[in-house]
């Protein structure tokens, strides 16, 4: 796998969001929608986990322990990502691209 597109981090938008764990999502380069929602339960974790110090280095981030949850996003398993534990205040997105 590899990173083809960095985006801009999005800061939280919720009540006192400096607070809050920052979370880092990946989108999957030519995937449609059918194909991200029939995908989303099933991601290469593993494959992903190789990519967190290139992805941490760009956007200047040092978690202590950054950890894969199905629940990412929110208490249902459809935005999974990566916990940035350490990190706060905004939220971050990598589109990859399957080699």
């Amino acid at each position: 796998m590899k990173i083809t597109q960095f985006h801009d981090s999005i800061p939280h938008s919720r009540i006192k969001p400096r607070y809050k764990t920052s979370r880092l999502y990946f989108d999957y380069k030519g995937e449609t929608l059918m194909d991200d929602l029939q995908n989303r339960r099933s991601r290469p974790a593993d494959q992903l986990k190789v990519l967190l110090p290139e992805i941490f280095k760009h956007y200047n981030i040092n978690p202590k322990h950054a950890k894969w949850s199905q629940y990412a996003g929110c208490n249902c398993p459809c935005s999974p990502g990566f916990i940035l534990y350490g990190v706060y205040g905004k939220n971050y997105a990598v589109t990859v691209e399957k080699e």
